[in-house]
């Protein structure tokens, strides 16, 4: 019994592991997408400036 309550624990952590990973990814991915966007403004204003 003892077993199967400590195999279910470290399945919820393995669960909650790969969520957060997830989320880490689409935090990743729309860091990266807000950081092109300003560099694609930025660019845009230093070819103003020439």
């Amino acid at each position: 019994a003892m077993t199967f309550l400590s195999e279910g624990q470290s399945l919820c952590k393995l669960h909650e592991l790969a969520y957060s990973k997830e989320e880490l990814e689409k935090e990743v991915e729309n860091t990266v997408r807000e950081f092109e966007s300003y560099k694609h403004e930025f660019d845009r204003d230093r070819i103003k400036e020439q």
